[in-house]
């Protein structure tokens, strides 16, 4: 009957059946824009903000599905460890089930930044800024800026004995026709790289709440 149960559970979507759930995250919510330096570990010059904060987009999404909600700063990401999809550790799920059950929820979204690489990974170089998600420009590739996410999403539902994976790092980019950024103050042009960005970063985000 466990075994029936469980699997029911992960056929049915994030927002469906979960009543109070609790948002836990070490990031930094706010996007950013980041200038990189160079070819091979690029150097960041010059960051600042965006008009896109994480946690209230994830917040206005659970509200329109009805979803009790709350952000949480008690929660141990040393315990976490290093968590890979193809490794998921008993240590781990004791810790979020003892998290849902002390904190009466029924699941817990786990906004994570990413802090270890293999060593072809290019995620490396997002790692390290202000800002854990965002878009960068190159200074070699001044047509072409990277939106990039060095974050995991992870989803536990109390009782489910299962750590999964939402969203993973990862990141895209895209040609423009011109020049998106000055060359002397590394400040993006205008707005048309976050128009374009942001509703494709939307529905990367909205795939894996859904999933």
């Amino acid at each position: 009957m466990k075994i029936i149960f469980t699997i029911l559970i992960f056929l049915v979507p994030l927002c469906s059946i979960a009543q109070k759930t609790g948002i836990v995250s070490d990031i930094n919510y706010q996007m950013g824009y980041v200038y990189l330096k160079g070819a091979f570990k690029p150097k960041a010059l010059a960051e600042n903000d965006l008009s896109f904060n994480l946690l209230t987009y994830l917040t206005d999404y659970l509200n329109k599905k009805d979803i009790e909600n709350k952000e949480l700063e008690n929660f141990d990401f040393k315990e976490l460890e290093y968590f890979s999809q193809r490794n998921k550790y008993k240590k781990m799920v004791a810790y979020a089930e003892d998290f849902c059950i002390k904190n009466n929820l029924d699941q817990i979204i786990i906004i994570r930044k990413e802090n270890a690489y293999t060593l072809t990974d290019p995620m490396q170089m997002f790692y390290g800024f202000d800002h854990d998600f965002g878009i960068a420009t190159l200074s070699i590739y001044d047509k072409r800026p990277i939106l990039f996410y060095n974050l995991s999403l992870i989803r536990y539902l109390k009782g489910s004995n299962n750590l999964k994976i939402l969203l993973a790092p990862g990141y895209k980019n895209h040609k423009f026709d011109d020049v998106v950024f000055d060359k002397e103050n590394y400040k993006l042009i205008n707005d048309k790289v976050l128009l374009y960005f942001r509703p494709v970063f939307e529905t990367i985000l909205n795939k894996g709440l859904d999933k």
